[in-house]
């Protein structure tokens, strides 16, 4: 949960300090603990789905595998080879 790592981070702050250290808080971290909750509470969902770099991680693994079915949109059989490297790679990712 966000709670714990914002109390983790606290902590970790306070031992820097006691120390003579300073922890800064960035403007990633700042983000996390204190507006990912509430984003994630309004819309009842998990960040995955405003990510741009699960699309392009896929879209990158995905890409050998195109690259063995790939025919340009104005072949007749383009959809098929689409949708059959579609299936090869899906294919080999269920368990």
């Amino acid at each position: 949960m966000i709670v714990n790592l914002k109390n983790s981070f606290l902590s970790l702050q306070e031992l820097c300090e006691n120390k003579g250290k300073k922890l800064s808080l960035t403007w990633k971290v700042h983000i996390l603990l204190c507006h990912v909750e509430p984003f994630v509470l309004s819309h009842t969902c998990g960040l995955g789905r405003y990510a741009e770099q699960v699309g392009e991680s896929i879209h990158a693994k995905f890409k050998p595998t195109w690259s063995r079915y790939n025919r340009s949109e104005g072949y007749t059989e383009h959809g098929d080879k689409l949708l059959s490297a579609v299936k090869q790679f899906g294919g080999r990712r269920i368990n």
